[in-house]
């Protein structure tokens, strides 16, 4: 049940559902960057520490070499922080799409069966080839061949 013909124009299709969606992945990305960043400030923190109980004075290498691996961590950190964010925005966005197509075509498809003043074209309900809930159209549309039935026959 794919519609072919049909193209990806509109990214936001049900932005009731899909905005808090993309936020809770932007928030969860977020989570998990602060607190790898925590874990990272604790490690260095705790091999400086290390130094500091060796009795180590502060101009020691040991000291300059924890703070050059200190700076290109965090570097590395923000490169890798932005590619993870982008990677789980775009996958709530894409996720939410595959989601909110099927729902909102079932909607309109429904919509459009029960007004009579839209003159129905008694075509099926077809999903996107990658959307989800493929099975939804089936059951739907055998729920509105059923109900044109009864219609008729009152």
């Amino acid at each position: 049940m794919t519609h072919s013909t049909q193209k990806r124009k509109k990214f936001l299709i049900n932005p009731e559902f899909q905005i808090p969606f993309i936020l809770m992945t932007i928030g969860a990305s977020l989570s998990a960057i602060v607190l790898f960043y925590g874990v990272t400030v604790y490690f260095f923190w705790k091999i400086k520490n290390l130094g500091v109980e060796a009795g180590l004075p502060s101009s020691h290498v040991f000291f300059r070499f924890i703070h050059e691996q200190n700076i290109l961590m965090d570097k590395f950190f923000i490169l890798g922080s932005v590619l993870v964010f982008i990677f789980l925005f775009s996958f709530g966005l894409l996720l939410s799409n595959r989601v909110a197509g099927p729902v909102e075509r079932t909607k309109n498809y429904i919509l459009k069966t029960l007004n009579p003043e839209i003159d129905s074209d008694d075509s099926n309900l077809e999903f996107r080839k990658k959307d989800y809930f493929q099975d939804l159209a089936q059951a739907v549309d055998e729920l509105v061949k059923e109900y044109q039935k009864q219609k008729k026959s009152k």
